[in-house]
């Protein structure tokens, strides 16, 4: 769920460029189609699951939604093999990766946040299944 708009708006309002933002909570939805009109961005608020979006993505981003091997799987539909994932994730961010190695591979990066000496921002690419190809 994109929820307050975070990192989703940002990063509309910063790169200009078109943004799905995917929110099943219908007020939050309102919300973000008020902040995408108010604040002109070129994005597009589906009121939905990510698990019921269709399309794929160039970016993949959620921020307080689960654990990094289960918002792989919830999005492995809307990725295409050049996504780039990136999970902004608090302390716990290498246990998170770690399990999720347990079934999925991929280039994996963890960055450490500006916001927080504790947070990683996991960035994922070429992720896909373990023994698939």
């Amino acid at each position: 769920g994109s929820g307050a708009g975070l990192p989703g708006v940002i990063i509309a309002a910063l790169t200009g460029a078109r943004t799905t933002l995917v929110e099943p909570r219908h007020l939050r939805a309102e919300f973000l189609r008020a902040m995408v009109t108010e604040l002109g961005l070129d994005a597009v608020v589906i009121e939905a699951k990510a698990e019921r979006v269709t399309g794929t993505f160039d970016n993949i981003t959620a921020r307080a939604v689960a654990e990094t091997a289960k918002l792989f799987a919830m999005t492995e539909h809307l990725a295409h093999r050049g996504t780039r994932y990136v999970f902004p994730k608090g302390r716990r961010a290498q246990k998170e990766l770690d399990a999720a190695q347990q079934s999925w591979q991929g280039r994996f990066t963890l960055v450490p946040s500006r916001t927080s000496a504790e947070a990683m921002i996991l960035i994922a690419e070429d992720v896909r299944r373990r023994g698939k190809r």
